[in-house]
């Protein structure tokens, strides 16, 4: 199992070159420009819990918030598919200490005592003030987005790894205990309940197969369709083989380095085009 289970952008945005507060990235810098150059990999925000965020205020929101939901997006996907995979229950606590104990609860630490720092409440963004400083709204706006984003990182993590978690946490206590927010605390994560997969009853599919309404599952009508190989790969499949994290491979999609189809929300890759891609790449 294959497993980067580092926050995307976290550093760069805390301390490095795409933190909001340095001089370059200030609102003055031509953020259309920026928006019609910016590369991001497309990824559906899946899981069960759900970003609602206010509206951005200006160019610069929008492109951190293009940014960070593409990121944090593909995140959890690739790292809920991973721990779907571990079955184990030893592997599943140690990925309960490495990832939510060691690595995200750390993280929103870290960002916490940032955000207190530098002075970058909710509040001055919920509730502005008239004379309020639009480029310290922005920067409150990107950290802010940056927190729950983070957040719905940990939550997802969390019940994906439920059965080894003692004592689980939830969005309004992470922000009490991380950012020092008093109740009531405001949220921006909504939690979904996924769909049940409603199954046909097994004695009315006998019934229906016994009156020749449909064909046996046992026997199939077309044993060469049967046996035919599939036509595409899926993202997972593609980024087990090539050995790389799925976002890497969701970006040279977008990019056209590979090619694919999207269906439903998800990309499907021509098998034949990949064993060719896989060809003229072999080195």
């Amino acid at each position: 199992m294959s497993l980067d289970y580092r926050f995307p952008l976290f550093d760069s945005l805390l301390n490095g070159s795409l933190d909001p507060m340095l001089p370059g990235n200030c609102l003055s810098s031509d953020y259309e420009l920026k928006l019609q150059e910016q590369i991001i990999a497309k990824a559906n925000d899946t899981g069960i819990y759900r970003i609602n965020f206010i509206s951005s205020l200006n160019l610069k929101c929008q492109f951190y918030k293009r940014l960070l939901l593409s990121e944090t997006f593909l995140y959890c996907e690739d790292i809920l598919s991973c721990l779907q995979e571990a079955k184990n229950n030893k592997i599943r606590s140690y990925l309960k200490d490495m990832i939510l104990d060691k690595h995200l609860l750390s993280n929103l630490k870290k960002l916490g005592e940032r955000i207190q720092q530098d002075k970058l409440n909710l509040a001055f963004i919920t509730h502005p003030t008239n004379d309020a400083d639009i480029e310290l709204l922005t920067n409150i706006y990107v950290f802010q987005l940056l927190k729950i984003c983070l957040t719905k990182a940990y939550l997802e993590v969390q019940h994906s790894l439920s059965d080894v978690v003692i004592y689980q946490q939830t969005e309004s206590m992470l922000y009490s205990a991380y950012f020092g927010e008093l109740p009531p605390v405001k949220t921006f994560l909504t939690r979904h309940k996924l769909p049940d997969i409603k199954k046909e009853p097994v004695q009315l599919k006998k019934e229906l197969s016994e009156k020749g309404d449909i064909p046996s599952t046992t026997e199939p009508q077309d044993k060469a369709l049967a046996t035919t190989p599939p036509e595409f790969y899926t993202v997972v499949e593609v980024s087990r083989i090539l050995k790389m994290d799925r976002r890497t491979v969701c970006r040279r999609i977008n990019k056209g380095e590979i090619k694919a189809i999207k269906v439903g929300g998800k990309h499907l890759i021509y098998k034949n085009e990949f064993d060719n891609y896989l060809r003229n790449n072999s080195n």
